[in-house]
């Protein structure tokens, strides 16, 4: 079964997950999460990612099952698109970067995201996606779920973060990165 056989839920409002998604010829009902994104140092970067992963995915569930109640997915009394006769995959993702065993959160301006990249410049960093895959029925109940981490040690360069610093949602340019490993940790 191919992707592009299920009618897909972004659970993100990422704009570069979004691009990468109809790069791949798939429209996806977007749909933000509404959990908290705060840091937790309890945890190691590459669990503290698969879990925002998974609660962002959770809280966009929660948010479906309220609109259609028990019904089938999809009505206007919902709010929601009618949503197509095949199986719902939805994908809920974060990715972080880490200098040192430490996430560095989010930048909040351009002047913010030149400073970090500065701190990161130079120095060995790894890039952290978590990713939560659902397939759903048609009352919006999991029928099957994964969680993958996907990871990458780098450096940046002054032409990334040249780039980086010009644009209006810096963070998303840490996507970029393309995973050189990746497991499946749940299934």
């Amino acid at each position: 079964m191919d992707i592009r056989d299920f009618f897909v839920i972004l659970a993100s409002g990422s704009p570069r997950r979004i691009e990468m998604l109809q790069a791949e010829g798939i429209d996806p009902l977007v749909i933000k999460s509404s959990c908290s994104e705060d840091i937790r140092l309890d945890l190691s970067p590459a669990c503290f990612v698969m879990s925002l992963a998974f609660r962002k995915g959770q809280s966009v569930l929660e948010q479906l099952q309220k609109s259609c109640g028990s019904g089938s997915g999809g009505s206007a009394d919902g709010g929601l698109p009618e949503i197509p006769d095949k199986p719902v995959l939805m994908i809920s993702a974060d990715t972080i970067v880490c200098k040192d065993s430490r996430i560095i959160g989010k930048p909040a301006d351009e002047a913010d995201a030149f400073r970090i990249l500065s701190d990161l410049r130079d120095a060995v960093n790894s890039v952290y996606s978590g990713v939560c895959l659902r397939v759903l029925d048609e009352g919006f109940s999991p029928v099957g779920s994964i969680l993958l981490l996907c990871g990458r040690t780098s450096g940046w360069d002054i032409t990334r973060m040249t780039t980086y610093g010009r644009t209006s949602r810096p963070e998303s340019r840490w996507t970029r990165q393309v995973p050189t490993r990746s497991r499946v940790l749940s299934a």
